[in-house]
């Protein structure tokens, strides 16, 4: 399959690429490639698993990267990865001109650019991984212009950075969230660019050679949730562990979640009839527009010719779809408590999103809680791990956009240990969290010992 992708007069082919991949388990992590120096001609750009070049190991290729251009994340899992470059229509097994290593670790971003004049050209590896203090977010520049070896930039009445020097990258600056106008000077003339900074997100600002002056990419690098809950989630009441009822199997207590999930040939059904309408929205949604290929960030003039999941504003999410485990159910509104822990919903049949987080099917990690467990027996999410890695997840927001995932690990953890980065950490992509009880039952706290996070990508 090759893509095709146009950003004013770069044109990037993308080859052998199918898309985002499923898989994100919390240990993978992100890589987008660039051509950032303004003198040299389009080049191709190979990406391999590993520290040499071997074809075998070969896992991307960009074709006819020109001055400019940038790919979306691909997401990795972790290791050490080869970058090279070879000049335009090179062949694939001619040496390159260019390579450089990459180690990708779990959760965290990287740019790996083409930068410098071209007859010094080098690439460099930019770690795009910032940690921020809720409600905040953060903004940096990487000045790639030769025509001005120098620039300051500024926010509204704050200056950002001074004497930014061409082919250098200034740290993230941790600023207030909000709409922010970035002004960038040089001394033959200036560029003003708007960045809308939601809390928890981290951007740049891109300083190319305009063809009258300079020219600006705002780039959004990641989101995280606005607010951060401590801890575990208790979303489990005992009602399967009086009687050891988690060894008896499902078939033990078909007709108490019945009780919750409607899951009888009735509700088989209505599970159906909500998958259907799930997909007819989907369907809907990309008819007669062309969509941006995911993680592909908003920049002037871009046109992406790929009719593949699109990145849109989703709305509030008002109904979770799991097809493989029969969970049709309306979604609340979840807040935290006065201990900073996320809560649960408040009836065991109804699963909740985290409001102060990220919405369903936009970029950054999305979480959803269900009980496992009533006082009576299984609740909404009483099957949730036993979801397998390829199950779809749909969430359907109040704009009629449906958002669907797909499945890629699930982990337990103990709730003392619960892993509050890999759920809650900046993605550059939309991806899910789906929270539910596990473990042991521990009779006299009256709450489950284990919680269990089920991770999913964007699939559509």
């Amino acid at each position: 399959m090759s893509i095709v992708v146009r950003i004013g007069c770069a044109v990037l082919l993308v080859v052998g690429w199918t898309g985002p991949v499923a898989r994100a388990a919390p240990s993978d992590g992100y890589v987008r490639l660039a051509h950032l120096s303004p003198d040299t001609p389009a080049v191709d750009v190979y990406l391999y698993a590993g520290r040499s070049t071997d074809r075998r190991r070969q896992r991307l290729v960009l074709k006819h990267v020109g001055y400019g251009a940038l790919s979306p994340y691909q997401r990795l899992g972790g290791g050490t990865y080869t970058v090279a470059m070879r000049p335009a229509n090179a062949a694939a097994a001619s040496p390159p001109v260019l390579t450089t290593n990459v180690r990708v670790r779990g959760g965290k971003a990287y740019t790996v650019a083409g930068m410098g004049p071209y007859k010094s050209i080098r690439l460099r590896v930019m770690g795009d991984s910032v940690e921020l203090p809720e409600g905040r977010a953060a903004l940096r520049v990487i000045a790639a212009s030769l025509k001005e070896p120098s620039v300051d930039a500024g926010v509204g009445g704050r200056r950002l950075a001074s004497g930014v020097r061409f082919a250098t990258t200034t740290p993230y600056e941790v600023m207030a969230a909000g709409e922010a106008r970035v002004r960038v000077r040089g001394r033959n003339g200036q560029a003003v660019t708007k960045v809308s900074m939601v809390a928890g997100s981290a951007h740049t600002v891109v300083v190319l050679d305009g063809k009258t002056g300079l020219r600006l990419l705002s780039l959004r690098d990641s989101v995280r949730s606005a607010r951060t809950p401590r801890g575990g989630v208790d979303a489990g009441l005992g009602g399967m562990a009086k009687d050891g009822a988690w060894g008896r199997g499902f078939s033990g207590w078909r007709s108490r979640w019945g009780r919750w999930s409607r899951c009888g040939e009735s509700g088989r059904a209505a599970v159906r009839e909500g998958v259907l309408a799930a997909l007819v929205v989907v369907g809907l949604a990309g008819c007669g527009s062309a969509r941006p290929v995911p993680g592909w960030s908003a920049v002037p003039g871009q046109v992406a010719e790929v009719p593949t999941g699109a990145v849109r504003a989703a709305g509030a999410p008002v109904r979770l779809v799991i097809p493989s485990i029969g969970v049709r159910s309306p979604l609340e509104r979840l807040g935290m408590g006065a201990g900073g822990e996320l809560r649960s919903p408040v009836e065991p049949g109804r699963a909740g999103w985290f409001a102060d987080g990220v919405r369903p099917g936009e970029p950054g990690p999305a979480v959803i809680v269900g009980h496992v467990d009533s006082r009576n027996g299984p609740a909404v999410f009483a099957r949730l791990g036993s979801l397998r890695a390829g199950a779809k997840v749909v969430v359907v927001g109040d704009k009629g956009v449906a958002s669907t995932f797909e499945v890629d690990a699930v982990r337990s953890y103990a709730k003392a240990r619960f892993p509050t980065e890999e759920v809650y950490g900046a993605t550059p992509d939309p991806q899910l969290r789906l929270i539910t009880c596990g473990g042991g039952f521990d009779r006299a706290a009256r709450h489950y010992v284990e919680n269990v996070v089920v991770y999913a990508g964007r699939a559509d």
